[in-house]
């Protein structure tokens, strides 16, 4: 099993807009796409995020490489776009992939 992560920091002003969109909107929009079979969304509270600040993981679930190469090949381009035309230079963020062991 592997995880496709996305972690995202924003100010504390955006915070519930973001939740709220990424639940109603985004993350359906991922799950849609077929490439992942759950998700999951947490926000770091250890170590305490820079005063002002949020700072949120969302993680995506898969099975086979291939499926985050479809998603990142496929989809990833409009997906991202939407999160920038939405909050533009307001939030930063950085993905990884994780490979479960046990």
């Amino acid at each position: 099993m592997f995880t496709y992560s996305v972690t995202v920091t924003l100010d504390r002003s955006l915070q519930e807009d973001w939740i709220a969109w990424m639940q109603a909107e985004h993350i359906p929009d991922v799950m849609a796409t077929g490439c992942f079979e759950s998700w999951m969304l947490q926000e770091l509270i250890d170590p305490e995020p820079d005063a002002g600040t949020a700072t949120f993981n969302v993680q995506y679930r898969f099975s086979e490489p291939e499926s985050l190469e479809r998603y990142i090949g496929e989809h990833a381009p409009q997906l991202r776009r939407a999160v920038s035309e939405r909050y533009g230079s307001r939030l930063v963020s950085f993905r990884t992939v994780l490979k479960q062991l046990s």
